[in-house]
């Protein structure tokens, strides 16, 4: 039986800003094991060393893969927890790893473009307008799902080590560069 992060629910629909933070520490995140990951198997000469593009379809299926995994033992994503929301059926349905691959694969494809940069932004916008409309994406409608958010502030404390390694991490880079421009 897979361990649950359980946060109470409210009623109301989540905001987009609380949605597109929960979307980038979960991405940030994922993208930090999927890299250390591609960096191990670079490492010992396991990693396809294809095209650009078959490596940037890659790290995104893998992101995919890394967040749908989290949500299905733990209940609910790091972004998503952090945030104080959670992705919820409206219809009888099990939230399983295939429940989360197929969202996040809709959130990929629909809400993201696949990451392309206009498309991501238009497709953004799409999600912002029936968001606004109607209180949820076309995504989550395709799924049944909706987002809902908690009003205890009590999980943000997880924001401290979550962004820590990388606060920590920038100012070890600006100590090394305040360094090189003394000596130069």
């Amino acid at each position: 039986m897979p361990t649950t992060i359980t946060i109470r629910i409210a009623d109301e629909p989540a905001t987009a800003p609380r949605r597109l933070f929960a979307r980038y520490v979960d991405l940030n995140l994922a993208a930090i094991l999927v890299t250390l990951v591609a960096f191990l198997a670079a490492t010992l000469g396991l990693f396809p060393m294809g095209s650009q593009l078959l490596i940037a379809v890659l790290f995104m299926v893998g992101c995919t893969v890394v967040l749908a995994a989290q949500q299905a033992v733990f209940g609910n994503s790091a972004g998503k927890y952090i945030a104080g929301i959670k992705a919820v059926p409206t219809q009888p349905r099990e939230r399983d790893f295939s429940f989360f691959m197929e969202r996040e694969f809709k959130v990929l494809i629909l809400g993201q473009a696949f990451g392309l940069q206009i498309a991501s932004i238009i497709a953004g916008f799409v999600s912002l307008y029936f968001l606004r409309r109607d209180g949820t994406t076309h995504y989550d409608r395709n799924l049944s799902t909706v987002i809902r958010y908690s009003h205890d502030n009590s999980r943000l404390f997880w924001l401290i080590p979550v962004f820590a390694p990388s606060v920590a991490a920038t100012l070890f880079v600006f100590a090394a560069l305040a360094q090189l421009s003394v000596e130069a």
